[in-house]
């Protein structure tokens, strides 16, 4: 069995009022944002090919 953690967020640029909204970095410029932070964890069974979603 293989686990795999994402660790990542969403950009909501243009949101002015949305729940839990909070800054985050965005990667692609360097600058700080607005939006959420994501967590997905994603388990893959290699011997019988299935992949299966544990949380997001």
């Amino acid at each position: 069995m293989v686990t795999a953690i994402d660790l990542g967020n969403t950009m909501k640029p243009y949101a002015k009022v949305m729940e839990n909204l909070c800054g985050i970095y965005d990667g692609s410029t360097g600058n700080g944002a607005t939006g959420y932070h994501l967590c997905q964890v994603t388990v893959a069974n290699l011997e019988y090919n299935k992949v299966v979603p544990l949380y997001c």
